[in-house]
């Protein structure tokens, strides 16, 4: 309405706080369609930077995964894993889906994330998925240790793997569980090990390569 009235400039700026607000991809791409080339790539990064201080990480790790920015995208995912939404479940699965060839650590901890939900929430219909997400941790495993940071991280993720299976033990032996799922919770915590034991030879493998 504003561009058929010949508001250019409050068009513009209209776009631009609805994509600040809401992190709304139609705004942005509409935004920087309307820029002159010599501006565009620079708007376009302060706009990534923008995405990655938004109060919700998860929607930020969506919005760059689909923008697509994956490496950004992985970035936020390692920086800021302890304010992951697990409960986004359709949407951080296809986040993590598209991280896992090049960014296997982050994807990991939308994985874990998704796991960590089910289990402190006790969504039993999301039982089967949580498995499925576990074997896939395992398998990612290992190609997570590459640089020191991506270390570091594993180092991170293998605490919170002890964590979680202490957790699903909890769960097992808990009276108040549900009958029949507690060999649910015996299994992840199985898949878990697995998924630990993996973590832990490739750590002391990375370590062994570094200079003393």
């Amino acid at each position: 309405m504003l561009e058929a009235l010949g508001r250019g400039e409050e068009a513009q700026a209209a776009r631009w706080s609805c994509f600040e607000r809401h992190l709304s991809l139609r705004h942005l791409r509409d935004y920087l369609q309307r820029l002159p080339d010599v501006d565009d790539f620079e708007a376009e990064q302060r706009a990534l930077s923008h995405v990655e201080r938004y109060g919700s990480v998860t929607r930020a790790i969506l919005f760059l995964v689909s923008w697509p920015a994956l490496d950004r995208a992985a970035r936020l995912a390692i920086a800021r894993a302890g304010e992951l939404d697990g409960n986004l479940y359709d949407s951080v699965t296809q986040a993590a889906e598209a991280l896992a060839g090049r960014y296997p650590l982050a994807a990991t901890l939308l994985l874990r994330a998704m796991i960590d939900d089910t289990l402190a929430q006790n969504r039993a219909g999301r039982f089967g998925h949580a498995a499925r997400h576990l074997r896939t941790c395992a398998s990612l495993a290992t190609a997570v240790v590459r640089t020191p940071q991506d270390r570091n991280a594993a180092e991170d993720l293998l605490r919170d793997l002890e964590a979680l299976r202490a957790r699903c033990e909890a769960q097992a032996r808990s009276l108040v569980t549900p009958m029949g799922n507690e060999m649910f919770y015996r299994y992840q915590e199985s898949m878990i090990k697995d998924a630990q034991a993996m973590l832990a030879v490739l750590l002391q493998r990375s370590g062994a390569g570094r200079d003393p």
